[in-house]
């Protein structure tokens, strides 16, 4: 990365922290965005050096519901943005059979169990929310 200016290495450690989807749009490989005048855009046309050889391709289907979803699963429940109790009281819910298990099944095994509340509990401690088995 220290080849590339600095707005440029902004974006590539923020690629290698956090990720990208690939999406096959019938063009050739790029990097898109968002204009904005507050970035250089010479700086930004580095970016066309990035070839996908430079990426790891990573399987992400540990975090699927299922595969006829286009949902992932997450410990964030009731999908407000944080993990608290209300979704502890979801995992319960669903852990005892008072509710479907849905999105809950964080391990994957098919079911609302133990092992998903824990993680759910976990994640509402500042944890983090593990996802698969």
């Amino acid at each position: 990365m220290s080849a590339y200016p600095a707005d440029a290495q902004v974006i590539l450690r923020a690629l290698q922290k956090y990720g990208m989807f690939v999406a096959d749009n019938g063009s050739a490989w790029y990097i898109s965005g968002a204009p904005d005048s507050r970035w250089n855009n010479n700086d930004l046309a580095t970016l066309r050096n990035v070839v996908g050889s430079d990426f790891e391709a990573i399987d992400d289907t540990v975090f699927m519901i299922n595969s006829n979803s286009a949902q992932s699963a997450t410990c964030d429940l009731n999908d407000d943005g944080i993990v608290d109790r209300a979704d502890v009281q979801i995992a319960v819910n669903a852990a005892i059979g008072l509710s479907p298990c849905i999105a809950g099944d964080l391990d994957g095994n098919g079911v609302c169990d133990a092992v998903d509340l824990q993680r759910v509990i976990n994640a509402s401690q500042g944890k983090a929310c593990r996802v698969g088995s």
